[in-house]
């Protein structure tokens, strides 16, 4: 896209240098003040912190008898602090040699930037060895301190490590007079490229040029505070942030022109990417891909699953489309290869087949604002600021944080896509029986049940039955044509055959063998904790513990039952004209959702009954983001005549509802903050 159209926003041709100069040197003044703190670096060995800064060479958290945590080191260790300055500092290590060791004398060498920083001989007792680090072997460019600690190793009886010494704790703390500290120019580098990555993004998104400039000023100061304050944690994403701002930028302006067409050629012309509500929608996708992907792509960032999937994506490459390469013991491995494959083409711009893994889920949760945007606008446009709600519920809801740190790429993928068959089969229902628009169907649901089994089990549920659900209201109604009822079941039934004969006869021979047993035992075992009360509670503990229920995703299901209230009274359409099955449409949109709800709160019934992991909030929550925002535009648009007749009761229901909006937003962006901070080992959820 050419930013040139940008310029309509601008008063002269200079004012977008002057803003990037202005980001620059207020960087350089932010950066230059915070680095004249002096934070102590503290590696604490029984925190789950403390593996960010261990490269390798160090071993899992043990305990000791007295609950004293520490890790063993193996016989070469690296330990990093990023971007600390050039200053002088002291190395503090509280290590002991072990009671298992048989050479006594134990001798540790540390080494900094290939010089030797110290050679201690550590004794069986748990004592702090401490060594100054002269200025001189600190990196100018980055700041960072990579220490190097090597030793003998040993391997007592029955262990298969080779055990070096034991360390609790690793302090680097300022000492003596610094004089002024210059800042690291990689720190600079990264603190002013943020800045300028924010305001291009406010650029994209057309936001006022003076919000653009206060916003990007903002940030910078911000992290500014944060260099100050956090320095150890926040040197660490610095440079994932100013990545994940830059694709963010990009994604949003490749998204803004395909949406806009997209909305446009189906009749709401009012949609505007750089204004109203579509630059709220943009701003909701182009921000929310940004902070996801910073905590996703920080260089050590390992959540659960992304292995797997890696391993999965690079069979793909291979041509291994059945996962036949599995070394496990079985065969073969059940698992659809769609999302892999549309992945694919994507390998040519990122050489890094980790780094494409870990961008597609959180791209695939936030492009699903946009069908549930258009679900809403589309049928209750009437009803205003509803469907921007219902997006920005999308965003806040916990589903969103289980999906971007658990890593469930196929599951969201699958997700999407059955949220794109929704929209094509409402929107194309009274074409469905012509040939092209069928095979259209045909694709999008071969998809689906081609991205993942849970999604194979929800969507082999779904659509039978909405089919069934449109057929009697066809026969009550007496309105209408069976044939976009049949082309919908036969569109099914093709992309189940197509399915079933192109990837899973592959594995009719091994699944009685592997999925189907396992499967009937896990269900067993659930099913016998139900005999008796203690075995019912735990089961109910579960369940909540690990988040189907738990933390603050009751709230928004709370407001399911006024959404389904408005959904089936709310009767105001906006008149479409080129659209003469509009109301029809809004019909079948209500039963649509309806079903969906029905089915996903069923799985949510089984899993909450056996335990069985059916995954059902994670396809609940769309449809609860469209109730609730249902529910709460209809709220505030009731109060809109306490607010004119200036009514303190209406003013504070707003206010009230404003706080909601500001809470759930909050919570969220905690548990996105910590999740992604500790990484494989959630905080709050599962």
């Amino acid at each position: 896209m050419n930013l040139t159209r940008f310029n309509r926003h601008l008063p002269g041709p200079g004012l977008p240098a002057l803003a990037g100069l202005a980001i620059v040197l207020f960087a350089a003044l932010a950066l230059f003040l915070s680095y004249q703190a002096r934070p102590t670096y503290t590696v604490n060995m029984g925190q789950d912190f403390d593996r960010l800064y261990l490269l390798d060479g160090f071993y899992a958290i043990e305990t000791n008898p007295e609950h004293l945590a520490y890790r063993w080191t193996s016989g070469f260790s690296r330990l990093e602090i990023k971007g600390t300055g050039r200053q002088p500092l002291k190395l503090k290590i509280e290590m002991e040699q072990s009671g298992l060791d048989p050479n006594p004398g134990k001798n540790v060498k540390v080494e900094l930037r290939g010089a030797l920083l110290a050679l201690f001989q550590v004794s069986p007792r748990l004592n702090t060895y401490d060594i100054n680090i002269p200025p001189e072997l600190i990196s100018r460019f980055s700041g960072d301190l990579t220490f190097i600690i090597s030793t003998d190793t040993f391997q007592p009886k029955g262990e298969r490590r080779e055990l070096g010494v034991v360390i609790t704790n690793v302090t680097v703390e300022p000492v003596g007079s610094a004089g002024i500290i210059l800042p690291p120019l990689q720190q600079y580098l990264y603190l002013a490229g943020m800045g300028l990555a924010v305001f291009l993004l406010g650029l994209i998104l057309r936001l006022d040029r003076r919000w653009r400039l206060g916003v990007s000023l903002g940030f910078v100061a911000l992290a500014g505070v944060c260099y100050a304050a956090l320095r150890q944690g926040f040197a660490l994403y610095t440079g994932s942030l100013l990545i994940a701002l830059l694709l963010a930028g990009v994604a949003t302006l490749v998204a803004q022109p395909v949406v806009s067409r997209w909305f446009g050629r189906a009749g709401l012309t009012e949609f505007k990417a750089g204004s109203g509500e579509g630059r709220w929608l943009f701003i909701l996708f182009g921000v929310g891909l940004a902070i996801a992907w910073a905590g996703l792509l920080y260089p050590y960032s390992e959540p659960n699953d992304f292995g797997f999937h890696l391993n999965r994506f690079r069979m793909v490459q291979q041509g291994d489309l059945y996962f036949d390469y599995i070394i496990s013991g079985v065969g073969h491995s059940f698992y659809p290869p769609a999302m892999y494959v549309l992945l694919l083409p994507f390998s040519v711009f990122f050489s890094d087949a980790f780094f494409l893994i870990k961008l597609a889920p959180a791209l695939f949760n936030f492009l699903a604002i946009f069908p549930v945007y258009f679900l809403v606008k589309r049928y209750f446009g009437s009803l205003k600021y509803a469907a921007l709600l219902a997006a920005a519920f999308f965003t806040v809801i916990p589903v969103n944080l289980l999906v971007v740190w658990w890593a469930h790429d196929t599951n969201v993928f699958g997700l999407v896509i059955m949220l794109a068959a929704l929209v094509y089969l409402l929107e194309l229902y009274e074409q469905l029986a012509w040939w092209p628009v069928w095979l259209g169907l045909v694709i999008l649901l071969f998809l689906a049940l081609m991205s993942h089994p849970a999604i194979l089990v929800f969507s082999g549920v779904y659509f039978p039955f909405l089919i069934l659900v449109f057929l009697v209201l066809q026969r009550v109604r007496r309105t209408g044509s069976l044939k976009p009822i049949a082309a919908l079941g036969t569109a099914f039934v093709a992309a189940g055959l197509l399915a079933f004969f192109l990837y899973y006869l592959h594995y009719l021979p091994t699944l009685g063998r592997s999925t189907t047993d396992a499967g009937s035992n896990e269900l067993a075992s659930s099913l016998s904790a139900l005999n008796n009360l203690g075995g019912m509670l735990n089961l109910i503990r579960l369940t909540f513990d690990i988040g189907f229920l738990g933390d603050y995703a009751l709230l928004p299901l709370l407001m399911v039952p006024s959404g389904l209230v408005v959904l089936f009274r709310r009767k105001e359409v906006e008149p479409q004209p080129d659209k003469p099955a509009f109301s029809g449409g809004t019909a079948r949109m209500r039963w649509a959702l309806l079903s969906w709800l029905v089915i996903g709160l069923g799985g949510l019934l089984i899993t909450f009954v056996t335990n069985l992991s059916l995954r059902p909030m994670l396809f609940v929550w769309p449809v609860v983001a469209i109730l609730d925002g249902l529910a709460l535009a209809t709220f505030i648009e009731s109060q809109g005549a306490f607010l004119k007749a200036g009514s303190g009761l209406g003013k504070w229901r707003v206010v009230l509802v404003g706080i909601l909006l500001l809470g759930l937003g909050g919570v969220s962006f905690y548990f996105w903050f910590t999740a992604n901070y500790l990484g494989p080992q959630p905080p709050h959820v599962f």
